[in-house]
């Protein structure tokens, strides 16, 4: 950057205690190497090979600098030893590893209140004794009680000791076992010999860990989770691998602690890859143990656990009712769903075999359009979801002939005599969940909302889910408009249902139609009005916005008389909440702009050859200015490119013959061969400059650029990075101080005496708009000028705003990877077009990943990517209107109201804010079936290297053991 120096708000300083850096317009010739040759750059400058040792003149700072450096490397081999030898060593006490937090004061009141309840008297002596050691006391006696003899009574007292100690517990969570003990022992009313024939015949030390894991649990499950996990070290015959199951188990509550134990007796002495088996289907399948224990009977309990899970079928009514219940719906909505989910469990059975024909529809119709969902008729409501349900039914059916689909759904299909031929695959019935849905989408006026918002899980049947409400609400008279996150899942999901639609005689549409594309602007027109003249209307968000925006502002007809009257959003919160802020432009081609266009150049000639590249010590993303030779980097990035009599970068590569890394006559050989390449440029010359700056590797730089600080009484600081991993790694830090005074710099150093200086964006952003001003000229026409970029007057204002914008679209531009933000493909208009016009076509990556072949980017990204891949630029565009998806969304609100579905409806703020804005309740739908998700512990780990090796070492263990690794 020929302003980087102005850029950072300093001068260029003078070198060696010359007058200051002169500026020339001399000529410059580069070198095949990326060179300037050194002949014609400054006035007074005689030929370097000649002159070499007259102009070796940084005098008496560069030698003080070239000394500082010797003795810096004779210090350097004492410093390393010294650093390994040097080891920190931090003394701790050893009770001070057994640090515990501060318990409750009341705690010794608490032991008191104990002892009193069950009658225990202590002995005296104990009473003056520490608190800890007179519940251990207490604790001992009540084991040897429970057992009457003191085998067994020690062998388990050492085992909860032993899982206190392993768990740190707290002295409360001591108390909390103390007391399930004490409750245990004092009201157990069985004697010594009846207890040896419960649990099977298991014996009395796993009878009393059970016994006291069940009656903690009840009290303190956290403390009861923790015991056992640290009792399962008593059981050393069962594998580590088993032992991680078992704790993941317990941590889903797929088990309590005390059928834990309860597993490990039935399962003893059985083989342990067996038992990693059957821990593994209970852990996935999410198993009961009573189910387990059955299976552990048979010949092989590893399928017998299969094929309970395969058994089971979908929640039934009062378990939905139950989930909603738990989830605060209204009791005005619990009341009916219970009541037509319980109708529908019983009724819909009976109408397996039965079909739809036009008389039934016409009823259905009929009594759709007489509800009133303020006050619904049960009955009426309850013969309505029977007959929507077998209409899906029916449009699910499948008849193959001959191995082809016949088109249609029954009675439709013509000739009916086909169909006694045909290969019939029954469809489906919606399931009690989808039903309840629906209902939840047809009742909100119930609570006094205009709309709903369902968080419904993936698999669960959305799109058939909108399919039977939206039939309903054409049915009504109202127009739907049914907004998807992709062209491609609204093409879709309309094709799909198309069948339901028309057995109900309700029109379907997508915008914009599929073969909008390569047609007239008068053609499209006609094809987007007649699209919006159906009942129900699938498209984006983003095509409905513009579409919207072109009726109210440009007077087009698009929309025609379409009012905002319904709509049903699929992926809700995608739409209101992650890209609520998203905003639908209509931009139009400027004239004026096209002058813009050799501005839009020049800021790419200038960036292009920058790259990105991420800091090791900060994680921040900084950009290498280009990569160019060393001493051409470093003086460019200290001095600026003007040239100055009494310094050159050559000055900086003369301290390398006495520092020994190369010779006299090397830096004689390539000082020639530059001087040659100006006029001969001959392969042979190349590789004599290579080969001598090839001797220039990072540690030679860098003892070469601290010689340059200490000749410049250190007013510049450079720290010097290498590339290690694609991120630039600190190689010395240098300790600044934060002091103003100095100029900062950082270089990234390579092999082969390459180097390029690392810019922050703001600063090279900065810099870039620096230099591209004063090439810039504005005048009353456009004359052409070779200095400057002549640009209109009328267009200066707006320039100025947007250069530091167009600046860092160009780096973007850089950064943007060709099959992730953007495709090349044809344009929308070039389709069908005899000539192929390629462009830049952006990438809805973030979501969908669908082509966006009708969106252009703006302030210039659009133009600088076509740049990047040198295809024919288009001219910037003005944005004139724009909406954004919140504004929008909410002109539905004079209308029917928001419905929509999701996913995930996020937590409570963001429900609180759908409320707010969109006059909508929130809820959550049960899953047809319970989940299988398992959940596992989180893993804190110290920095990105434990990290990955924690992440490498998990993903490994989970597919050795056949199961599936996705890392998100």
């Amino acid at each position: 950057m020929s302003k980087l120096w102005e850029a950072r708000g300093r001068p260029y300083p003078a070198a060696a205690g010359g007058d200051g850096a002169a500026k020339t317009g001399g000529a410059t010739t580069t070198t095949a190497g990326g060179e300037e040759a050194p002949g014609a750059t400054g006035e007074g400058e005689g030929d370097p090979a000649r002159n070499r040792k007259g102009e070796r003149t940084l005098g008496k700072k560069m030698s003080k600098g070239r000394e500082k450096l010797r003795q810096k490397l004779r210090l350097k081999g004492q410093q390393r030893h010294h650093q390994r030898t040097q080891v920190l060593h931090q003394m701790i006490e050893d009770d001070a590893a057994a640090i515990r937090r501060d318990e409750p004061w009341d705690l010794k009141n608490k032991f008191e209140d104990l002892l009193k309840k069950y009658e225990i008297t202590e002995d005296k002596g104990m009473q003056e004794d520490k608190l800890e050691n007179r519940m251990k006391t207490l604790q001992n006696e009540l084991t040897l009680k429970y057992f009457g003899e003191p085998q067994l009574s020690i062998w388990c007292q050492l085992t909860i000791d032993r899982a206190i100690s392993q768990g740190e517990q707290s002295l409360t969570e001591q108390f909390s076992i103390l007391t399930a003990v004490t409750e245990l022992t004092l009201t157990n009313d069985s004697d010594t010999d009846s207890k040896e024939d419960q649990l099977l015949d298991w014996d009395q030390k796993c009878d009393f860990l059970i016994r006291l894991l069940e009656q903690l649990y009840s009290t303190n499950p956290t403390v009861a989770q923790q015991l056992v996990l640290s009792i399962l070290d008593v059981f050393t015959e069962v594998s580590e691998k088993n032992k991680g199951l078992l704790s993941q188990i317990l941590f889903n509550m797929i088990w309590t602690p005390a059928e834990i134990l309860l597993f490990l007796r039935g399962v003893s002495g059985i083989n342990q890859e067996l038992a990693t088996s059957i821990l593994h289907t209970v852990r996935t399948n999410k198993l009961d143990l009573l189910s387990t224990l059955s299976a552990l009977k048979g010949k092989d309990p590893v399928n017998s656990l299969q094929w309970y899970a395969e058994a089971e079928g979908n929640k039934d009514a009062d378990t939905i009712v139950n989930e909603m219940q738990n989830e605060k719906y209204p009791e005005k909505i619990l009341s009916i769903m219970k009541e037509i989910l319980g109708y529908m469990t019983e009724e819909l059975p009976k109408h397996a075999k039965e079909d739809l024909d036009q008389v039934k529809i016409e009823e259905a119709k009929q009594m759709i359009k007489s509800l009133d969902f303020t006050n619904p008729d049960l009955a009426v409501l309850k013969e309505v979801l029977i007959r929507m349900s077998i209409a899906v039914q029916d449009c699910s059916t499948i008849y193959t002939q001959n191995g082809k689909n016949i088109e249609g759904y029954f009675p439709s299909i013509t000739p009916l005599e086909s169909l006694h031929t045909a290969e019939k695959i029954e469809g489906y019935f919606p399931r009690l969940t989808q039903l309840a849905s629906l209902l939840m989408l047809l009742l909100p006026k119930l609570t006094g909302k205009k709309g709903i918002l369902l968080e419904i899980g993936t698999g669960e049947g959305k799109s058939c889910i909108l399919a039977m409400f939206a039939t309903i609400q054409a049915i009504r008279g109202t127009k739907v408009d049914v907004v998807t996150s992709s062209p491609v899942l609204a093409r879709r999901d309309q094709e799909e249902w198309k069948k339901l639609y028309d057995m109900f005689g309700v029109t379907s549409s997508v915008v914009p139609p599929p073969q909008i594309q390569g047609s007239s602007p008068e053609s499209r027109d006609s094809m987007l009005q007649e699209a919006y003249r159906k009942q129900l209307v699938y498209g984006t968000v983003a095509s409905f916005a513009a579409d919207a925006l072109r009726q109210e502002f440009e007077k087009d007809t698009t929309r025609g008389e379409r009012r905002f009257d319904m709509v049903i959003v699929d992926e809700v919160d995608y739409m209101t909440l992650d890209n609520g802020v998203q905003v639908t432009f209509l931009s139009h081609e400027a004239s004026g702009l096209r002058h813009l266009g050799q501005v839009l150049a020049s800021i790419w000639a200038m960036v292009s050859m920058c790259q990105p590249i991420e800091m090791e010590d900060t994680g921040e993303i900084e950009w290498a200015t280009g990569i160019q030779h060393f001493h051409k980097a470093a003086k460019l990035a200290v001095i600026g490119p003007a040239t100055s009599k009494e310094f050159s970068e050559f000055h900086i590569l003369e301290a390398g013959v006495e520092l020994g890394i190369y010779s006299d006559e090397d830096f004689d050989m390539f000082m020639h061969a530059l001087e040659n390449t100006e006029n001969d440029d001959t392969t042979e010359n190349r590789i004599t400059v290579d080969t001598f700056l090839a001797k220039v590797g990072i540690t030679q730089q860098c003892d070469l650029l601290t010689i340059m600080e200490k000749a410049l009484e250190n007013d510049v600081a450079i720290d010097c990075y290498s590339v290690t991993n694609n991120k630039a790694v600190l190689v010395e830090e240098k300790k600044l101080h934060n002091n103003p005074d100095i100029l900062e710099i950082k270089m990234l150093l390579l092999e082969n005496g390459r180097a390029s200086e690392i810019i922050p964006e703001d600063k090279l952003i900065k810099a870039t708009v620096s230099e591209l001003k004063s090439k810039i000229k504005y005048s009353g026409s456009s004359q052409s000028n070779s200095e400057f970029l002549v640009i209109p007057s009328f267009l200066e204002k707006y320039l100025e705003n947007q250069l530091p914008v167009f600046v860092e679209n160009a780096l973007k531009a850089i950064m943007m990877t060709q099959g992730r933000e953007y495709m090349i493909d044809q344009t929308l208009e070039a389709v069908g077009d005899k000539h192929h016009y390629h462009a830049i076509i952006p990438v809805d990556f973030q979501a969908s990943g669908v082509l966006e072949k009708n969106k252009r980017w703006g302030d210039g990204l659009q133009q600088f990517l076509e740049m990047k891949h040198q295809l024919a630029t288009t001219t910037l565009s003005n944005v004139t209107n724009y909406l954004s998806n919140f504004h929008y969304f909410q002109k539905y609100l004079k209308g029917n109201g928001i419905f929509g579905v999701s996913g995930t409806l996020g937590g409570d703020a963001d429900k609180d804010f759908l409320a707010r804005h969109y006059e909508t309740d929130s809820y959550i739908i049960p899953a047809h079936r319970h989940k299988k998700v398992v959940e596992l512990p989180a893993i804190q780990v110290n920095g990105q290297a434990q990290w990955m090796e924690i992440l490498c070492k998990t993903a490994m263990r989970v597919a050795e053991s056949g199961q599936v690794v996705l890392v998100m």
